[in-house]
């Protein structure tokens, strides 16, 4: 008879753990309602490794600076901005990783790019360089392997301007 009670009792135990398993996301997790085949294969495996395991990113703003010794000749130089929280990182990978982001339609071809912004992606796979041109809506994927430049969408542009 005591059987018979602590098979129920052990049965009730079990469903209660696993009840309690929450699903968490963290950086880098993939997001299965993201459709990321377009960027996969623009930035290919290396830099889309890196970017879908992105632990931190930094935030910088491009500014013009004034050459030395000159009156109308100018450099851009980076100031540091930002370290986005883990929260905002989450997010804003969530968004890059999403084909839903950049416009497939158009070619970039002989196009004007004065990017204002510029985003380091960090993760343990390397680095990754982001240049933001929110005039012409374009963003560049720059590292030592070379460069890709994508069209933004709307909803990108005016989360990065939100940012």
């Amino acid at each position: 008879m005591s059987a018979l009670r602590i098979v129920p009792f052990c049965f009730l135990i079990i469903i209660s753990c696993n009840c309690q398993h929450r699903a968490t996301k963290s950086v880098g997790e993939n997001n299965n309602e993201n459709n990321s085949d377009y960027i996969a294969a623009l930035l290919q495996e290396k830099n889309f490794t890196i970017l879908i395991n992105t632990t931190s990113i930094v935030e910088y703003e491009i500014r013009p600076n004034l050459i030395v010794g000159t009156v109308d000749e100018y450099s851009n130089k980076l100031f540091l901005k930002d370290t986005l929280n883990q929260s905002l990182v989450v997010d804003f990978i969530d968004h890059l990783n999403n084909d839903t982001s950049y416009d497939w339609n158009v070619v970039p071809e002989n196009i004007t790019f004065d990017p204002k912004t510029q985003y380091q992606l960090h993760s343990d796979f390397g680095k990754l360089t982001l240049l933001i041109d929110e005039h012409y809506r374009y963003m560049r994927f720059i590292n030592l392997e070379g460069q890709k430049i994508v069209l933004l969408s709307q909803e990108l542009s005016q989360y990065l301007k939100n940012l």
